[in-house]
């Protein structure tokens, strides 16, 4: 992820300079792809990179943090479930007759 989407646009920037807009350019071009958990951990890694940047003095402040509620939010997809009474009479069954490990 740093390789493909993060270095190519903010790694000749200077960290002290590194803005929130910058960081969102960077989160949006992955979101583009379709991936918009991959652009929340581009966020999230950015946010630690920019954390270490203060703790050693290289940075005054973290912009991820301004970014709260700018990405898309993951849609989550449903597990798979047992719906009919039969079978999940047959799955509790299954589940009880399994031997605990001694």
């Amino acid at each position: 992820m740093l390789e493909k989407d993060i270095l190519p646009y903010l790694g000749d920037v200077p960290v002290a300079e590194i803005k929130a807009p910058d960081v969102l350019k960077v989160c949006r071009r992955v979101e583009i792809r379709g991936v918009v958990e991959t652009a929340h951990r581009a966020k999230t890694t950015i946010g630690q990179m920019m954390r270490f940047a203060i703790a050693t003095g290289r940075a005054e402040r973290e912009p991820t943090a301004d970014l709260k509620g700018a990405l898309q939010v993951a849609s989550p997809k449903p597990f798979p479930t047992i719906t009919d009474p039969q079978k999940v009479g047959d799955l509790m069954r299954t589940i009880s007759a399994i031997e605990e490990p001694r």
